[in-house]
């Protein structure tokens, strides 16, 4: 089982669309290559190329995740590693 950062590496690079099209999504990334890593030992097992769109501002969803981390941290709660908050590959 494997796991890929789309937090850290393809959420920070989600655009808004110039022209919406009449599909529901407003913000998309280019083509991201990002790396599978194992959920034990945290190797990486290869690479896989991603193309995100969302409804969503993706600075708001950053912005939240960051504060639902600190949140966390702060009611001496265990953190869950960011691979918990996306399902698995």
């Amino acid at each position: 089982t494997a796991h890929a950062d789309l937090r850290r590496h393809v959420l920070p690079i989600c655009l808004r669309l110039q022209k919406p099209s009449s599909c529901r999504f407003q913000f998309e990334s280019s083509v991201q290559m990002v790396a599978l890593k194992a959920f034990e030992g945290n190797c990486t097992l290869g690479q896989v190329a991603v193309s995100f769109a969302l409804d969503a501002d993706p600075q708001e969803l950053l912005a939240a995740a960051e504060a639902t981390a600190r949140h966390r941290s702060q009611s001496k709660r265990e953190d869950l590693p960011v691979s918990c908050w996306f399902p698995d590959c």
